[in-house]
């Protein structure tokens, strides 16, 4: 649209309607994801984005962040600049949340096969009830909860196809939480060991298809982005 206003394609007033309907949403969007960042204590990725949140607040404090048509042509160059920053900034940072997503999938794709290997451990007495109900259990709550937030997210972002597709997962760890039945029992292990089985592997399978649309859609949101 830059191009197109330097070469009359559009007048200054309707070029910076058009510009204005996005920049509040943008940086709302931005201070939100790093508000999330925060409390998730994901120090790397708020320490990436802080400036530029830092930069974003500052010209909101000034008044700076709308378009103005009266001064739309002697300030070009700078927004030109800016608008390249911020493409390669959110091109980066594309990059390393994939990057990020992808070692999260790989961490949690592992704590799940790693259960797998522990179940078949424990029918071969390579370990006892005891330890490997202790060492699963520690996983059970931190597992459950990190879903719920991630499905809460989709809901609060109106994104109802994840949503729908996280929700049955949600409810049956809720109802195992509800009825006490989502800690693994050392007294009950060997009688509960297919179940258990049974279940780790649906998981995995959902972990896995996740990953790959969670990236589909990620890779939809940059195109329609870039358009």
């Amino acid at each position: 649209m830059y191009s197109d206003l330097e070469s009359d394609y559009i007048n200054p007033i309707d070029f910076c309607n058009k510009m204005n309907s996005y920049v509040l949403p943008e940086l709302g969007a931005h201070a939100f994801l790093a508000l999330l960042f925060l409390l998730t204590g994901q120090w790397t990725a708020l320490a990436w984005n802080l400036p530029l949140l830092a930069y974003n607040v500052n010209k909101v404090i000034n008044s700076q962040h709308m378009y103005d048509a009266t001064e739309i042509f002697r300030s070009l160059p700078q927004h030109q600049k800016e608008a390249y920053f911020k493409t390669g900034f959110y091109l980066l940072s594309f990059f390393y949340y994939l990057y990020r997503s992808y070692d999260r999938f790989i961490h949690q794709r592992g704590r799940v096969r790693e259960s797998i290997i522990m179940f078949s451990d424990l029918e071969c007495d390579y370990i006892n009830p005891i330890d490997l109900c202790n060492k699963l259990n520690q996983f059970v709550l931190p597992e459950n909860v990190a879903h719920a937030f991630l499905t809460l997210l989709f809901l609060l972002s109106g994104q109802w196809t994840a949503f729908f597709l996280n929700l049955p997962l949600v409810l049956f760890n809720a109802n195992k939480i509800r009825n006490k039945a989502h800690m693994y029992d050392a007294t009950e292990i060997f009688r509960s060991l297919g179940g258990h089985k049974q279940e780790t592997f649906i998981k995995l399978g959902f972990y896995l298809l996740s990953f790959f649309y969670y990236l589909y859609r990620m890779i939809v949101a940059l195109i329609a982005e870039s358009e």
